[in-house]
């Protein structure tokens, strides 16, 4: 009995970490080979990583306004800022030029950058950031509005349904 409670806690408490792993393997799928994309998805890794580690950002930041918040407030050592640097280059280049920016170190970049947040971070905001990543809120909030769209739309064929059977009816 104790042990399927157990087992229960664990479970609910999984999902949150496993919807961010779903949404990052999801997102790297989707990006396929494509240069531009995969710099995009490296920046959303970022900022994602950024969040559930509890470093502040702001929605309408810019790639290089949220690259010099990071670095601002996570304080990187010097190597960490320079692949930082790179992934800002390369999601500015996929943004806003004509070709992308080589993609070649951008996993290796992203990684780097996150192991240094992580480093930055403490203990306990990597604890966190792994079992309830701030990141899927948004996720679970859309499939939240998404959910209560659908039972409104439900609600609303069953009045129809129901005004059209009660006209019908009554004629």
């Amino acid at each position: 009995m104790i042990s399927g409670i157990i087992g229960g806690l664990l479970l609910v408490g999984s999902v949150p970490g496993l919807l961010r792993v779903g949404i990052r393997r999801r997102r790297w799928r989707l990006a396929g080979l494509d240069p531009a994309a995969r710099a995009d998805v490296a920046w959303l890794e970022l900022l994602d990583t950024a969040r559930d580690l509890g470093f502040d950002r702001q929605d309408s930041d810019t790639p290089r306004q949220a690259a010099a918040r990071l670095i601002k407030d996570a304080k990187p050592k010097s190597g960490y800022q320079e692949s930082l640097l790179r992934l800002t280059n390369a999601v500015e280049r996929a943004r806003y030029a004509t070709t992308a920016a080589d993609d070649a170190t951008l996993t290796d970049d992203l990684a780097q950058v996150r192991a240094g947040l992580g480093s930055r971070a403490g203990r306990v905001w990597q604890l966190r950031a792994v079992l309830l990543p701030q990141s899927t809120s948004e996720v679970a909030h859309l499939v939240g509005e998404r959910i209560a769209d659908a039972l409104d739309a439900i609600d609303r064929a069953a009045s129809w349904v129901s005004r059209r059977v009660l006209r019908t009816g009554g004629d």
